[in-house]
């Protein structure tokens, strides 16, 4: 290099100095390519050239210079970050991998990276260095990042960082606030998540409220309400999350995840009404350009409704394509499955449904819910001890519970298999005595057991229910008194003995929260409309001798013999008609009016002549100079059943 560029250089790198504190990344370009133009190998130049492109976003031009540019090769940062704007995901990550000795942005920029791949674990453990040893300006944003790769966790599998929690930091933005909501929808906390969303829209508003672009505020606000509606959605207040989603899809949103995500939700709350506005809504949610906007298990839930609203709609050749590259597209073999089951079962074959079920439910994958739509399967069919079998198999019968256990009772009722449906009660009740005896669902079992002893003629293993259960509630009475009416029809000593532990009426009356006055007044025997007034005996107890006294008082009234009513002209020779007192058209022997104007002259004005021809049945026209006959023709009758008027004079002169 001559000492003439050399000097060019010096002075232009001191005015690229100058130039960058403005921060005009047009001029610092422009300055950039003059160095380079002197000297391709200034490294900080080029370097420099890079970071404008990068700002003004031109970031093909920055990665085409990168790649032909062999004294870049260490530019890992600028690289990656290139790729990663162009939706080069993998290469970024590639790419920013092989930096050895990372800085806090290169560790910034992995983290975003991996969370875009949704490799969570790893974008949350350089996020929780990052914000354990940094202290900077940008140390909300970190937490912002961080919160959110922790919502996301959460929400791919539940059972990750239970414990991690992100709540005290949600009044410090509204974006942290939001992932927090984020976090509490993930552990299935909408109530919680509602009132976070409402605070986190409010503090929004408060800090745009001197904002000059007015599109920019709408779209944050967008996003918060998206997420309070789906909140509304899963708390069953329908109404509420249909205005805020339409509200939403009026304004427009620039972000087409946003609309996409509304669009889809829109179309579980439709079901099977609004076909055309769900067919809408379904081509806004599956546009190729959300690919990169949406992560896997969002598309994976839109292209599930997809295929679930064509097989509704009986699209059957459409949904057999879109199942086919569902399966291509999304490893989920779970949803795959249930839309394949969903698919045979509209077509109602049943034995396939069945065996494609099985073979998923017997491996390892086979969850819960496989084996719910198995059991329904079976049940369609009738195979009740298969379905009991694979009740057997869930996770919820081993710890007893109750939908569960009630489900198979009433299927071994249908199998009349009494000796299994007591083992499984007496399983349960034995299972909840030593793993949570105060937990409600013990005397559940006990009282069910005890019931169902009874219905059985098994009177002692009932009495030995409800003696467990008096152990836990000694002051019920009515469990003793239950005790002692079971007793007294196998062991009638143990019932009397039983029966001095029986508190008196006093007691009763004051445990019970029964108004015996109101009770008796409300509710009679009678109707209403027939029911008398009576007394009513105030419920003090009365001694042996005043009730005799009361018995001498009150004695029952005789009823009075009356005579049997007959009918006017009876007659003794002739039987009587049993059905005289069902209205005439109720009566068997009833065969309807007869239609006394049925050989009358209905059609036409009266004394009308027909224009045709006399026929042969017609008599001909008289001749002239014949007299015509005086006909006289009938008046018309009034319909039966109508009535005369009456005459308003009273038939006065």
């Amino acid at each position: 290099m001559s000492e003439k560029n050399a000097e060019q250089i010096k002075t232009l790198y001191s005015e690229l100095h100058k130039i960058a504190q403005t921060q005009d990344w047009e001029r610092i370009l422009k300055v950039a390519k003059k160095i380079l133009g002197l000297s391709v190998n200034e490294k900080k130049a080029f370097q420099c050239k890079t970071v404008c492109l990068m700002q003004l976003e031109r970031f093909e031009e920055a990665l085409s210079g990168i790649e032909r540019n062999h004294e870049a090769h260490d530019l890992f940062f600028e690289k990656a970050y290139c790729e990663y704007r162009l939706n080069r995901v993998q290469d970024a990550y590639n790419t920013i991998k092989q930096c050895n000795e990372m800085s806090n942005r290169e560790k910034e920029l992995l983290a975003q990276i991996a969370y875009k791949l949704e490799k969570y674990q790893e974008s949350y453990e350089v996020y929780k260095e990052l914000v354990k040893n940094s202290d900077d300006d940008y140390d909300n944003e970190r937490k912002t990042n961080f919160s959110a790769v922790i919502a996301a966790m959460r929400s791919s599998n539940p059972t990750a960082t239970k414990d991690l929690d992100m709540s005290e930091n949600e009044k410090l933005t509204y974006e942290l606030c939001y992932n927090s909501a984020c976090i509490s929808i993930s552990k299935g906390k909408f109530e919680e998540a509602e009132e976070k969303l409402n605070k986190a829209e409010t503090m929004c508003k408060e800090t745009f409220e001197d904002e000059e672009d007015q599109e920019f505020v709408e779209s944050e606000m967008a996003i918060i309400r998206i997420q309070l509606a789906f909140c509304l959605q899963k708390a069953g207040k329908i109404d509420e999350a249909l205005k805020i989603y339409n509200s939403v899809l009026k304004s427009k949103p620039s972000d087409l995840s946003v609309n996409a995500v509304a669009s889809n939700n829109l179309v579980c709350i439709n079901k099977d009404q609004n076909i055309f506005d769900s067919r809408k809504k379904l081509k806004a949610a599956t546009s190729n350009e959300l690919d990169a906007k949406l992560n896997t298990t969002q598309r994976c839930v839109i292209a599930y409704n997809e295929i679930l609203f064509s097989i509704i709609t009986n699209q059957k050749d459409a949904s057999q394509k879109l199942l086919e590259q569902f399966k291509s597209k999304f490893e989920d073999k779970e949803r795959y499955a249930m839309l394949k089951v969903v698919q045979l079962y509209k077509e109602k074959k049943y034995t396939e449904c069945e065996k494609h079920l099985s073979d998923i439910a017997k491996s390892d994958k086979g969850s819960s819910m496989i084996k719910f739509y198995l059991i329904q399967i079976l049940l369609t069919q009738h195979k009740y001890s298969e379905a009991i079998e694979m009740f057997k198999t869930l996770d919820d019968y081993r710890v007893f519970k109750l939908g569960i256990i009630s489900a198979m009772v009433t299927l071994l009722k249908q199998l009349n298999d009494k000796n299994t449906i007591s083992k499984l009660f007496d399983n349960a009740v034995n299972y909840y005595a030593k793993t949570e005896p105060q937990a409600k669902e013990l005397e559940i079992y006990m009282r069910e057991n005890s019931n169902f002893q009874i219905e059985n003629d098994n009177l002692p293993k009932a009495c030995e229910m409800l003696e467990k259960i008096r152990s836990l509630k000694p002051k019920d009475f009515r469990i003793l008194s239950k005790l002692i009416k079971l007793y007294s029809k196998f062991n009638a000593d143990k019932a009397k003995d039983l029966s001095r532990e029986l508190p008196s009426l006093e007691e009763v009356a004051a445990q019970s929260d029964i108004d015996i006055d109101t009770l008796e007044s409300q509710f009679s025997l009678l109707n209403s409309k027939f029911a008398r007034s009576k007394a009513i005996p105030s419920a003090t107890v009365k001694s042996p001798d005043q009730s005799k006294t009361g018995e001498a008082v009150l004695k029952k009234k005789k009823k009075k013999n009356r005579k049997v009513k007959l009918p006017k002209n009876y007659n003794p020779n002739i039987p009587l008609d049993l059905e005289r007192w069902m209205p005439l058209r109720e009566r068997s022997y009833y065969r309807g009016k007869r239609n006394k104007k049925k050989n009358q002259i209905g059609k036409g004005t009266q004394g009308a002549v027909s224009s045709k021809e006399p026929t042969a049945n017609q008599p001909q026209s008289p001749k002239q100079g014949a007299k015509t006959p005086d006909v006289s023709v009938p008046k018309p009758k009034p319909p039966s059943g109508a009535h005369k008027k009456k005459n308003k004079s009273r038939n006065k002169w």
